[in-house]
C-alpha cells in the first residue's frame, strides 16, 4: 500500500484540525507505518519484597535515608519549640541545715531554661507500628534567682542569681501509630527526659548553701526541670506529628464533566519494618468512584503491594501504586461516554480507494464515523512490557445525503488498539503535581464488523491505522493527562520524585522529598 496516497493527503489535514495541539504531531503516516511493537516505557527494579495487604492500593514507604530526614526533620521541630525557653514555677523549700543556721526557707523565682541546642536524634522501629525516638546531646542553661532566710532568731538572709547546666540531656519516647476508621494518629509513651549532673554558678562561696543547692539539683529541682522538659518535647512532637497526619485529605476529586471521578482516600494501615530492609509505611485502600452515578469502580489491586522494593538505593521513599488507579479513570470516562466522538470523515469520493463501494453507492455523500469503545479500556502494569492497555472502538459510519440531509448507515469498523503508556510525575492540567500517563506506543488491527454496502476489503483498511490512531490517541491522552494529583501530607512534598520501576499488578515511584518545617 503506498502511505503517500492521495487519499491520506486530503485526509490528514482535516483529522489534525480536530486534534489537540500536542497530538498533531503523530498524525503522520510515516511514523505510524513505524511502529511495530508496545515498548516498556521504564527499567524494571528487581529484588526483595516484603509482602503486605491485599486489598491496598496506594503504599507510600520510607526507607531509611527517608527516616533519617524525618528524623533530622524532628529534631528541627523540637529546637524550634524549645528555642523560646521553658519556665518554671517558683520554686519554695522548707529545710534544715546545718547549725548554726538549723531551718531556713529558700525560694527560687523566675526560672528560665533557655540556650538550647539542637538535639541529635535516633529511631529504633519496632514493628508492627511502633517506633523508639531519642533525642541526644541537648544542652541548655538554667537562670533563677534565688533568696535563703534563716527562720529562727537570730535572723539571718541573702539572695542573688545563679545559674546552671546539665552535664547530659536525653529525651527518649514511644510512638505507636494507629489507623481508626481510615484516619491516621500518634501516642506517645514511656516519655521521659534524663538529666545528668549539674555544674552550677552563683555569687558568693557558701559551702553549705552549695552542697544544698547540689543536693536539690540532683533531686527535686532536676524532676522539675525534667517534668517541664517532657511536656515542651511532648507537645511539639504529638502536635506536629498529629496535625501532620490529619493534613492527609479523605478525598481527592478529578476531572470534570463525563470524567469526573472521586478518590476516597481511606488509610487501611500504618506499619513499620526492620527486615530485610528498614522502612516506614503508610498505606491506603483508596476507593474512585464515578461522580455522575456514585458507582465504585469494580476493579481492585490485581497484586499485593510490597512494603518496599529492594535496592532503593539513596532515595529516601517509595510509593507504591496499584494499576488498577487508571484502569478506574478509564472506567469512568468510558460508562460515561467520554470515550464516544464523532469524526467528520470527508466525501464519499475521497474513500474511493480504501472503500469503492462507499463511492460507487453514494456519490458526493459526506461521511460521518461514530466512535465508541466496545467496553471498558484495560490498563495494567507488567514487570516485562510496562505499562499496557488495550481498547476496542466500533466505528458505525454513515453518509449524509447533500439534498435531503438524511443520514444512512452503511457499515461499522473494528479497531482493536493495543497501548503503551509512559508513568511520570508532572502538572496536570490545573497545574498540580500528579501521576500522569502518555501514549507512547499504539499498534491498531482493523477489521470490518458489518456492512450495509456489500463485501469491503480489509487489506487496504491498515492505512486507516494511520489516520484514526491519532485520534483515539488524542481522546485516550484527554483522559490519562489529567493524571491523578499528589495529595501534599503535611511536610511532605515528593512532587520531585519519578517512576522508576514496574512490576506485575503495579507500578514503584522512587525518589527525594522535601522537608519543609513551617508547615509541619
Amino acid at each position: 500500500i503506498d502511505t503517500h496516497c492521495s487519499f491520506c493527503d486530503l485526509f490528514l489535514p482535516r483529522i489534525n484540525s480536530l486534534l489537540p495541539f500536542e497530538a498533531r504531531t503523530f498524525a503522520t503516516v510515516p511514523m505510524f507505518a513505524k511502529l511495530c511493537s508496545v515498548v516498556a516505557a521504564l527499567a524494571v527494579f528487581c529484588g526483595t519484597r516484603v509482602a503486605a495487604q491485599d486489598n491496598d492500593t496506594l503504599r507510600l514507604s520510607f526507607t531509611q535515608h527517608g527516616l533519617n530526614e524525618v528524623i533530622e526533620l524532628g529534631t528541627e521541630v523540637v529546637y524550634e519549640a524549645l528555642a523560646g525557653g521553658v519556665t518554671l514555677p517558683d520554686i519554695h523549700i522548707d529545710t534544715h541545715v546545718a547549725e548554726p543556721l538549723g531551718h531556713i526557707t529558700l525560694d527560687l523565682t523566675d526560672i528560665q531554661i533557655t540556650k538550647f541546642t539542637k538535639p541529635v536524634g535516633a529511631l529504633t522501629l519496632a514493628a508492627p507500628a511502633s517506633a523508639d525516638l531519642q533525642l541526644s546531646d541537648i544542652q541548655f542553661e538554667l537562670s533563677c534567682g534565688y533568696k535563703w532566710r534563716k527562720v529562727h532568731s537570730p535572723h539571718a538572709s541573702d539572695h542573688g542569681t545563679l545559674t546552671a547546666d546539665p552535664s547530659s540531656v536525653v529525651f527518649s519516647t514511644s510512638l505507636a501509630f494507629a489507623v481508626t476508621n481510615g484516619t491516621a494518629s500518634v501516642a506517645e509513651s514511656g516519655t521521659s527526659t534524663d538529666i545528668g549532673d549539674f555544674t552550677i554558678h552563683f555569687d558568693g562561696k557558701v559551702a553549705w548553701l552549695y552542697n544544698l543547692l547540689v543536693s536539690l539539683f540532683g533531686s527535686t529541682i532536676k524532676t522539675s526541670i525534667s517534668n517541664a522538659i517532657t511536656t515542651a518535647i511532648n507537645k511539639a512532637i504529638d502536635v506536629k506529628l498529629n496535625d501532620a497526619l490529619a493534613k492527609i485529605p479523605s478525598s481527592v476529586h478529578l476531572g470534570g464533566g463525563k470524567s469526573e471521578i472521586d478518590i476516597g482516600i481511606f488509610l487501611s494501615s500504618i506499619g513499620v519494618g526492620t527486615t530485610p530492609l528498614s522502612y516506614f509505611a503508610v498505606s491506603d485502600a483508596s476507593q474512585y468512584v464515578d461522580n455522575k452515578t456514585m458507582e465504585t469502580c469494580p476493579h481492585g489491586p490485581s497484586a499485593t503491594l510490597p512494603f518496599v522494593v529492594d535496592d532503593p538505593g539513596d532515595a529516601m521513599l517509595q510509593l507504591l501504586v496499584a494499576d488498577n488507579c487508571f484502569t478506574c479513570v478509564l472506567w469512568v470516562a468510558s460508562n460515561n461516554g467520554a470515550l464516544d466522538f464523532t469524526l467528520p470523515a470527508g466525501n464519499t469520493s475521497e474513500w474511493a480507494l480504501l472503500i469503492p463501494a462507499l463511492a460507487k453507492d453514494y456519490p458526493n455523500h459526506a461521511v460521518s464515523i461514530a466512535m465508541s469503545p466496545e467496553g471498558e479500556p484495560d490498563m495494567r502494569c507488567t514487570a516485562e512490557d510496562g505499562v499496557v492497555g488495550t481498547i476496542v472502538f466500533h466505528a458505525n459510519s454513515s453518509v449524509v445525503d447533500p439534498a435531503s440531509g438524511n443520514s444512512t448507515y452503511t457499515h461499522t469498523l473494528r479497531f482493536a488498539v493495543s497501548l503503551g503508556v509512559e508513568m511520570f510525575i508532572g502538572p496536570n492540567n490545573a497545574s498540580e503535581p500528579s501521576f500522569i500517563g502518555n501514549v507512547t506506543g499504539l499498534q491498531m488491527n482493523t477489521t470490518v464488523e458489518d456492512s450495509a454496502i456489500g463485501h469491503i476489503a480489509e487489506l487496504p483498511l491498515g492505512a486507516l491505522s494511520a489516520i484514526v490512531g491519532p485520534v483515539i490517541r488524542g481522546a485516550t491522552n484527554k483522559v490519562l493527562n489529567a493524571g491523578l494529583p499528589i495529595p501534599a501530607i503535611g511536610p511532605i512534598d515528593i512532587s520531585s520524585s519519578q517512576v522508576n520501576a514496574q512490576h506485575d499488578g503495579f507500578f514503584v515511584l522512587s525518589g527525594n522529598m522535601t522537608l519543609n518545617v513551617t508547615e509541619a
